[in-house]
């Protein structure tokens, strides 16, 4: 995951503080370090790659940590939730806010060591997408990371009206998902190129392939 995408290392934040808080007992054993040998020999890549050429990704990432925009706060985070309630789908959005929101209680009523490591794989991640969003702009994808943990969290919600969600919230989410196909490929709605997600990010590689195939030759 980290060879793809720097969050990825929210995940090994999240196993090492669940590790610290709720089994310690594991870190007497070679389990845990020999996983982390593993992690690092298979992104040794990456950060061979960054030590010759002057740490450029890591730079690019860490440079994001600096910036301040307050005044723009209010517009990012709207964007970013805005983008979540496309992406994720509004009901399972709510059902993984829902979930994670039981489980800090749970951690806070009798400590479980379950519900201990969801929050820790999906908490920190939040905090940081919500503190840059008084800096810059937060992709939409970039969240992605939070939704595994998230998700078996809204699995674990015992109450009855939260439970009812889960068919409306799944057709829903599948219904959106075919609206985006369908005019991803057919276009039925009419719109200006600017206001549509999916021409923004297909249309033009004819284009573009022809002018490489020009250039090339």
């Amino acid at each position: 995951a980290f060879d793809s995408k720097y969050t990825a290392a929210f995940l090994v934040l999240g196993i090492g503080v669940w590790l610290l808080v709720a089994e310690r007992w594991w870190l007497a054993r070679p389990w845990p370090w020999l996983g982390l040998a593993v992690g690092l020999l298979v992104v040794a890549p990456v950060l061979w790659w960054n030590a010759a050429h002057g740490w450029a990704s890591f730079a690019k990432q860490g440079g994001r940590i600096d910036e301040w925009q307050p005044a723009r706060a209010a517009r990012f985070l709207g964007e970013l939730v805005a983008g979540q309630l496309g992406l994720v789908t509004p009901l399972v959005l709510v059902l993984c806010v829902a979930g994670l929101v039981q489980a800090c209680r749970r951690i806070w009523r009798q400590r479980e060591s379950v519900w201990i490591l969801l929050v820790a794989l999906s908490l920190p991640a939040v905090v940081v997408f919500v503190e840059h969003a008084f800096a810059d702009r937060v992709q939409g994808n970039w969240p992605a990371i939070v939704y595994p943990s998230a998700v078996i969290a809204a699995a674990g919600l015992e109450a009855r009206r939260w439970r009812r969600l889960y068919y409306p919230a799944a057709a829903l989410g599948l219904g959106m998902t075919l609206v985006v196909y369908l005019q991803a490929t057919l276009a039925p709605l009419p719109m200006p190129i600017r206001l549509d997600p999916s021409a923004l990010q297909l249309a033009g590689w004819p284009t573009l392939a022809a002018r490489i195939e020009a250039a090339r030759q």
